[in-house]
């Protein structure tokens, strides 16, 4: 299931913020990797190959996000890693909202052992044979972290909703106790109450200008430069691994 897609780093040379910038732009290619979602009403069910990524309740279950990115050759283009100063910003279009219209988003990041595969995760399991710890991704001590979690305010449809995933990705580059991103569980943190949920463009939609975003400007403390990677496509979170 993975794809290729265009990719472009920015760099603007002796610069102290992110509004004065002098860019150039170098064009990379990256292979984007993976997103699903996951249904407590259809808890062995596999949605990885879908056009959409359900969040929230639907009136029968509740429903939750799994996404990753993943790039070649990232870490290579950037100087000196501890000194970077980072804004990472993920991306997500709203095809049809059902109930409240504004709802708070939370991107919890997965731990290191739950690295899910697109075509096997489910309710129940990561991948075949590795169930989660609880349910939906829903354990705190093993499943996921709150230490770096990131969140936005995601509203009416039709457009992009920004979340905030700035605390995660600093920690990917910076910490080396996560020596990779396995990606992030999407959900609904206003309350997965009854009837409230959202339909979202996933990277199999076939609207290329639906499909989820994340961005990472970055900064290097001294002022010297100021980088943008930016990535549209499959889903979201990062793999150091590959990046």
């Amino acid at each position: 299931m993975a794809r290729r897609y265009g990719a472009v780093l920015r760099q603007g040379a002796d610069i102290t913020s992110f509004a004065n910038t002098t860019d150039n732009y170098d064009s990379q290619i990256y292979n984007q990797n993976i997103d699903n979602w996951m249904y407590a009403a259809a808890a062995t069910t596999n949605y990885g190959n879908t056009q959409d990524v359900y969040v929230g309740h639907s009136g029968i279950g509740v429903a939750r996000g799994l996404i990753r990115f993943t790039a070649t050759s990232e870490l290579s283009l950037f100087p000196d890693m501890s000194t970077r100063e980072i804004t990472a910003t993920l991306y997500v279009y709203v095809k049809a909202t059902f109930g409240t219209t504004n709802r708070t988003y939370t991107c919890y990041m997965l731990k290191n052992a739950r690295r899910f595969l697109e075509l096997e995760s489910t309710w129940i399991r990561y991948l075949i044979g590795s169930n989660w710890t609880t349910a939906g991704a829903g354990s705190s001590t093993s499943d996921y972290t709150t230490s770096n979690s990131g969140s936005g305010i995601v509203g009416s449809a039709g457009v992009y909703h920004s979340i905030d995933v700035s605390q995660s990705i600093d920690d990917w580059i910076n910490n080396e106790d996560w020596n990779y991103v396995t990606g992030w569980r999407l959900h609904d943190a206003s309350g997965e109450s009854s009837g409230t949920y959202k339909q979202l463009g996933s990277s199999e939609t076939s609207t290329a200008s639906q499909r989820p975003r994340l961005e990472i400007f970055f900064k290097i403390r001294n002022g010297r430069k100021l980088g943008m990677w930016n990535a549209q496509g499959k889903s979201m979170g990062s793999s150091r691994g590959s990046w």
